[in-house]
């Protein structure tokens, strides 16, 4: 039998094992903390601030990054590829405005009129943003509240609405119209309608152009047409809602929800943040991670005045990007790339009067004025 001076010393020696166990411990814990830099740290407490307000759904969610997002859509919102092989586009019609038609400051009455009595084939829907973003926010908050959560705290108007024709498209598909948008053609009509395909966009550019704040090969988002849940419009989801998170790491984004407009945001961080450079990036990276894509040009031939133009004007091209500024430059005709239809700039732009446009679009741009 142990003496009671063994027994004392066997419990010094656990007393300081325990002691010198918590040492570690707390060591490894601020040590890790030490080690985080600046930047690492406000993402944490951001990250931190999101799950305390989503604490029951946002486990597993990491709003900076755009995979984790994209993933969690495509779970609650599956997209069956089989089954949507056998459905078009539906036939529905979506325009925002911050109030409606009937108030007397409407300033498009004619345009909006033109958009169902010219689609008599066509369901049309109009919403207030405000109305619009208590619908969307209501339907993401449990299921994916990242979503929710960066659709809450954007400060501007005009990202509230680029972020909410996404989402409008992802859950129920059709087309989406800007108010400032002259339909020239009935979209019975189109190119693209009663074909099998998934996504609809059209091009701003046709790489001649050289203005600061446009891409070489920029995609409008004025105007598109997706079916619901397609899994591009959730790749396009995904990346604004990290860059809103990335936002408010960078104090762009008020913490404070009273003061959310209390500074407008640069023309350029609208096109880069939820704008027309997020959807090109995104529609560009999604063909190029296609699998041997089919892609069929319906007019292979461009202008050699556009050609000379254009390559005097081609920005760097991204290694392994094989569909790129070169394949959309100097269009004439609609690209069909597997299930997306790619529109010629002047198809959606409305600009030249020889060849057939579907629509105009004025550029009022009312969201500058923000």
């Amino acid at each position: 039998m142990k003496t009671s001076e063994a027994h004392k010393h066997d419990w010094r020696f656990t007393a300081h094992l325990a002691t010198l166990c918590t040492v570690i411990v707390l060591f490894l814990h601020f040590y890790q903390d030490w080690t985080l830099d600046g930047n690492e740290m406000a993402l944490n407490n951001k990250l931190h601030k999101f799950q305390k307000a989503y604490p029951q759904k946002s486990k597993g969610a990491n709003p900076f990054d755009a995979y984790t997002t994209e993933q969690r859509l495509k779970k609650h919102y599956p997209y069956d590829p089989e089954k949507n092989q056998r459905t078009k586009i539906p036939k529905t019609i979506w325009q925002m405005w911050r109030f409606g038609p009937t108030e007397k400051d409407f300033p498009y009455v004619d345009l909006h009129d033109k958009w169902a009595e010219w689609n008599p084939n066509f369901k049309y829907n109009f919403d207030t943003n405000d109305n619009l973003i208590d619908i969307l926010h209501e339907e993401f908050k449990d299921t994916v509240p990242e979503v929710a959560y960066a659709l809450e705290t954007l400060p501007s108007l005009i990202l509230k609405a680029d972020l909410s024709r996404y989402l409008m498209l992802f859950l129920y598909g059709g087309a989406y119209s800007d108010l400032d948008v002259n339909l020239l053609i009935p979209m019975d009509e189109w190119f693209d309608t009663n074909r099998d395909v998934g996504v609809v966009v059209g091009m701003e550019t046709d790489g001649t152009e050289n203005y600061a704040t446009q891409l070489k090969d920029q995609m409008q988002n004025w105007f598109f047409k997706a079916k619901p849940r397609h899994p591009l419009i959730a790749k396009v989801i995904a990346t604004v809602v990290k860059n809103t998170f990335d936002a408010h790491d960078q104090g762009l984004v008020p913490d404070d929800k009273d003061h959310q407009d209390s500074d407008s945001c640069s023309r350029f961080s609208v096109l880069g943040w939820t704008g027309p450079h997020v959807l090109s990036k995104v529609v560009q990276a999604h063909i190029n991670s296609l699998q041997n894509p089919t892609i069929v040009d319906t007019k292979v031939e461009r202008s050699g005045y556009c050609l000379e133009r254009a390559n005097k004007n081609a920005p760097e091209i991204p290694r392994g990007a094989s569909f790129n500024f070169h394949t959309v430059k100097c269009m004439e005709g609609p690209l069909i790339v597997n299930d997306i239809v790619i529109y010629p700039s002047y198809v959606l732009k409305g600009y030249d009067d020889s060849k057939e446009c579907y629509i105009n679009h004025l550029y009022h741009g009312s969201w500058k004025a923000e």
